[in-house]
């Protein structure tokens, strides 16, 4: 198979449907409401996907390991991009989520290695653990400032990463976050933080200035380890505990 029209009349395509085929084009029903799980998954020919407006969930690794897809056209009703989703697409280079998305899942973009830019909807509440982990393309990343929750690893090993705006709303920094991150000089964190989790910053090489809020509470274990660039950190008064190895060299 290389191209695939489908009537208006499909109503639902089952999990894997499609899953290692050679569709190059694809034509979607306007009905449909979810792309389920692995339904494209190593269709390592599709270069282009345009998602019906109806398209509401897109299912975990419904797209995973097309490595030619280079243009995703999102609905803007998608409300969730579960879990490995778009993982491995590793000719992707610019993404522009829809705007009342409100959930992006663990690992949905992992190892897009070509992924230089992202735009972020004001909708956005939470990313999962490693959703962008391995986007070694990513050169900066604005957050919308309502969102919530930055899972562990989010922005693991982006080695070009320059520049982060992260949300007013969230809590911690959590695990691994922006580990390996070599190219980060600086990050301000936000009024509320009150944790910076273990290896947060690991091996950010060119991180040369940190200041915490006053509301950061406690930094993780080698939460700053091998940061060797960093010449200033400015403490608040509120940090009860420094773990083990936190600025470790």
């Amino acid at each position: 198979i290389e191209r695939l029209d489908l009537p208006d009349s499909v109503a639902s395509i089952g999990e894997g449907a499609f899953m290692n085929t050679g569709i190059k084009a694809v034509s979607l029903p306007s009905g449909l409401t979810e792309i389920a799980p692995s339904l494209f998954m190593n269709c390592s020919r599709l270069e282009r996907i345009e998602l019906p407006s109806t398209i509401i969930t897109v299912g975990s690794r419904a797209f995973e390991a097309c490595r030619t897809l280079s243009d995703i056209g999102f609905s803007e009703n998608i409300i969730l991009i579960e879990d490995y989703s778009f993982a491995y697409c590793s000719s992707l280079t610019a993404v522009a989520l829809p705007g009342g998305t409100e959930e992006i899942g663990e690992y949905s973009f992992y190892n897009c290695v070509m992924l230089e830019s992202v735009e972020f909807n004001d909708a956005l509440k939470k990313i999962g653990g490693n959703a962008f982990g391995y986007c070694m393309g990513l050169k900066a990343v604005y957050l919308p400032s309502d969102m919530e929750e930055l899972g562990a690893y989010a922005f693991y090993n982006c080695g070009a990463l320059e520049t982060i705006r992260l949300p007013d709303n969230i809590a911690a920094v959590n695990d691994y976050c922006f580990a390996h991150c070599s190219s980060l000089t600086g990050i301000k964190l936000p009024i509320g933080v009150k944790k910076i989790g273990a290896n947060a910053f690991r091996y950010c090489a060119s991180l040369k200035e940190i200041e915490l809020p006053t509301t950061v509470e406690e930094l993780g274990e080698e939460a700053f380890y091998r940061c060797g660039a960093l010449t200033s950190v400015t403490l608040s008064d509120n940090i009860g505990n420094i773990s083990p190895y936190c600025f470790a060299y």
